[in-house]
């Protein structure tokens, strides 16, 4: 993977890794923008902070995040899918 993935920083590739040994395949829980507001300009990428509130997780928990594809999102905007690793505890913040 390390060879393949050669642009990608060792701690992402561990976590994808660690993704894919994993068995859970159901909806951990939902993930809440900040109470400001995010505002996307034409041909930008915006990195959005997150709180995610999980219950009790194991140590550094490699998730994927993928957008709710029934949310109305605006015409034009992507939100990809994304490798993001929780901290342990109730609550983390991420960075979509």
């Amino acid at each position: 993977m390390s060879t393949i993935l050669s642009n990608a920083k060792q701690e992402n590739v561990k976590a994808l890794i660690c993704l894919i040994k994993t068995n859970i395949s159901s909806e951990l829980c939902s993930i809440k923008v900040t109470k400001k507001d995010a505002v996307v300009l034409k041909n930008e990428t915006v990195v959005v902070s997150c709180s995610v509130n999980t219950g009790p997780t194991e140590p550094r928990l490699p998730i994927l995040f993928e957008p709710d594809i029934e949310s109305p999102w605006p015409s034009g905007l992507e939100v990809p899918e994304t490798l993001v690793t929780l901290r342990s505890g109730a609550s983390s913040r991420i960075r979509i």
